[in-house]
């Protein structure tokens, strides 16, 4: 390595001159360094701050409601043009372990499956699907206003069935499947629906609820096979359940005519419930009306603007939950905005997938997107796939790479372009990518600063970091795409104003300097009326603004450090603070989200109590490189769950993690004193995730109550 470095370091300092002259790094800087967003009222520190920048005029943006663009689009677009792609199940074999039991993966049953080719629907395609299922739906009885329940993976069928409810003034009721019974229970119930739209392998589940839900009395469920997963199900339904499938519905509203200008709701009427993943509690159903979802859809729309001058050029891949605000909003601006849409799943998607069958090619080599968005925690798990594949190579493949993405990111921030490196080894990490990717917006959840330079870099794309809630209905903040930075998540988008609340508790003030930092309070025509029966809430989270009534602010709960030009960093959370008996404050987060980098660790929750003055992790090993270090020890015929709980591996883990820590610059109490490796799997399905992959804090530590207790030395 070291003469590797020597040649690669000789090299630069020779050739800067030659660099310095052909890409005049300064041009870049200068076009880089400028004023992103301004405050209002420069001599009050709780002024809120509001973008600089124009945003390109696009003929949606005059929408007034969501049915209105609806409308709009079916004379911007030829209709013969590709909308939405998909593709079908041929073949499944369900995957068992030795003693023939279905093995799970995310708390689904696993199934290797052989794929078609993408499917593509046109928009003449689409418009008539939405048409007759519309039609149908009237006919059978739906009436304007009513609730339909979504309870879906995500699907092209989903994102049409959405068209539909719109067009026919349903209200629709976004819930995760992940929730488990008792959580979509809760949804279903508070909202009083008496339809739900669900996919046919999510039938079961459904059965199960009827018996909760006296007051669902219709199941409307895809039938055809544009799923990605076919599952054969014999779901028995009462006799008073009305089972209506889809394809007969669209047979129906083939024969139907019927005119449904008047059914879509007025702009300041309830369109949309979108009931969050509960992360600490409850789910909260967050209350959208029309013109909030379209005003929210136009602020975002200044993350994908430079796409939609010819969106027919572009191709954005679909697979985060679509009941998650981010993947919802953005897709609905993709459909909306002209851009095809390919669907995948997360068991299909790279290589790696867990869902494919020999031979098979990926979703992502398959569609060549240039749009993705993605959460950290699937970037972090493809940045160790990479590095578990290096390492298979030689022992010098991984320090290599690592010194190359370091160096590519060192001279990138300062403007230079690295192409030696663009041409030799990033082609070899964008054809996992298919090869065609641009743009990737990365939102959910904090992304480290490491795992944003080392994918920006590796991909040679251009990566942005948003920031945004459900009850904003997707981004409210995102990076631009001449950004340098590396932690921030950019300034407010178009017609979004954000301002700073002291919080004293946390020490953070709107005063402090060099930057202020605060509580962030978000302020816009596109945040939500407030939470679905639930005032008190409301009341607390939820401020009207007196001087402009279109506009509502939101207390996020976030602590935010606004910089000189306007860009904001998200440095806390409040939930995540917690005090230790020696009176000092850790953000849990902060060091969790430094702690996952680590290459043995798959996800980890840290752990503090009142009356201790250390923290303890709870850990979820990476299995490969659990594998690889069990064959180093010479442990490879213990079991997993044996692996676990063996002081050898438990010692070489908590070593890795304080390696990372020291790495990450965290302080010596940020860093855990106790580890324990959980062989229990965390996923959405079993509650201590949530569809965006964010822990569930108190699910785990429920789970773990015990163990936390021994660690901490009380029982």
């Amino acid at each position: 390595m070291f003469v590797f470095r020597l040649c690669v370091h000789t090299y630069t300092y020779l050739t800067l001159p030659v660099y310095y002259v052909l890409q005049k790094p300064y041009k870049t800087l200068q076009l880089c360094q400028y004023q992103r967003a301004v405050q209002l009222n420069p001599n009050d520190p709780y002024s809120p701050w509001i973008r600089c920048q124009e945003t390109r005029f696009h003929p949606l943006t005059t929408s007034e409601s969501v049915g209105d663009a609806m409308q709009l689009m079916r004379r911007l677009y030829p209709l013969d043009r590709q909308c939405v792609g998909y593709r079908t199940v041929i073949a499944e074999t369900v995957c068992r372990d030795s003693s023939g039991q279905a093995m799970r993966l995310d708390g689904k049953v696993l199934r290797k499956v052989r794929l078609s080719p993408y499917v593509w629907m046109t928009y003449r395609e689409v418009f008539d699907t939405v048409d007759c299922v519309s039609k149908a739906l009237v006919a059978n009885g739906v009436v304007r206003g009513d609730k339909i329940v979504c309870l879906t993976e995500t699907c092209v069928d989903t994102l049409i069935f959405y068209q539909v409810a719109i067009k026919i003034g349903a209200v629709i009721v976004t819930v995760f499947a992940t929730l488990g019974e008792d959580g979509i229970s809760h949804c279903i119930n508070e909202t009083n629906a008496s339809y739900i739209y669900t996919t046919y392998d999510l039938l079961p589940t459904v059965g199960k609820l009827l018996e909760n839900c006296r007051k669902l009395s219709t199941v409307i469920y895809v039938d055809n096979n544009s799923q990605t997963i076919n599952t054969n199900n014999k779901t028995q339904f009462a006799s008073h359940i009305k089972l209506w499938p889809i394809s007969r519905l669209q047979a129906q509203g083939l024969h139907l005519t019927m005119d449904l200008s008047t059914w879509l709701l007025d702009p300041d009427q309830l369109q949309i419930i979108s009931y969050t993943s509960g992360t600490t509690g409850q789910p909260k159903g967050i209350q959208m009306t029309s013109k909030q979802m379209v005003s929210a859809g136009i602020s975002a729309s200044a993350v994908m603007e430079k796409f939609m001058d010819e969106p027919e050029k572009h191709i954005y891949i679909a697979y985060l939950p679509q009941s998650h605000s981010l993947e919802l909003s953005i897709e609905l601006y993709a459909f909306m905005g002209g851009c095809p849409i390919g669907f995948a799943t997360p068991f299909t998607l790279n290589d790696s997938a867990p869902g494919l069958a020999p031979g098979e090619t990926c979703d992502l080599k398959l569609l060549k997107p240039t749009i993705m968005v993605t959460v950290p925690l699937v970037l972090d798990r493809m940045r160790k796939e990479i590095y578990h594949k290096l390492r298979a190579r030689t022992p010098v493949s991984a320090p290599i790479f690592t010194f190359l993405m370091k160096y590519k990111s060192y001279w990138t921030a300062k403007g230079y372009d690295c192409p030696i490196v663009n041409s030799l080894v990033c082609p070899k990490v964008r054809v996992q990518f298919g090869d065609r990717l641009e743009h990737m917006v990365v939102g959910g959840a904090a992304l480290s600063p490491d795992l944003q330079r080392m994918i920006k870099s590796a991909l040679d794309i251009t990566l942005v970091q948003g920031y945004g809630t459900t009850e904003t209905f997707g981004a409210v903040l995102c990076m631009d795409d001449r950004d340098l930075s590396w932690d921030r998540c950019g300034a407010p988008l178009k017609d979004v104003l954000v301002r700073l609340d002291d919080w004293p508790e946390g020490g953070y003030t709107a005063s402090d300097q060099p930057n202020p930092r605060g509580e962030l309070i978000v302020g816009s025509r596109g945040v939500a009326i407030g939470y679905f029966n639930n005032p008190k809430l409301t009341t607390e989270s939820f401020i009207d603004d007196l001087n402009d009534s279109s506009v509502r602010w939101f207390r996020t709960g976030d602590i935010g450090e606004v910089f000189a030009d306007g860009t904001v960093k998200i440095i806390d959370r409040k939930k995540d603070l917690i005090k230790l008996s020696n009176g000092e404050y850790f953000s849990l987060g902060k060091i969790e989200s430094c702690l996952k980098n680590c290459t043995l660790v798959d996800n980890i929750c840290i752990v503090g109590k009142a009356y201790r003055d250390y923290l303890i992790a709870l850990v979820i090993p990476n299995q490969k490189s659990l594998q690889q270090l069990a064959q180093h020890l010479k442990l490879s015929h213990l079991s997993d769950v044996d692996l676990c709980t063996n002081s050898a591996i438990v010692d070489a883990v908590h070593r890795d993690i304080i390696e990372s820590g020291r790495e990450y610059k965290l302080n010596k109490r940020e860093i855990p004193v106790k580890i324990m490796i959980c062989s229990e799997e965390w996923t959405p399905d079993n509650g201590m995730l949530t569809a965006a992959m964010k822990l569930k804090r108190l699910k785990i530590t429920t789970r773990y109550a015990k163990d936390i207790e021994t660690m901490f030395g009380v029982l």
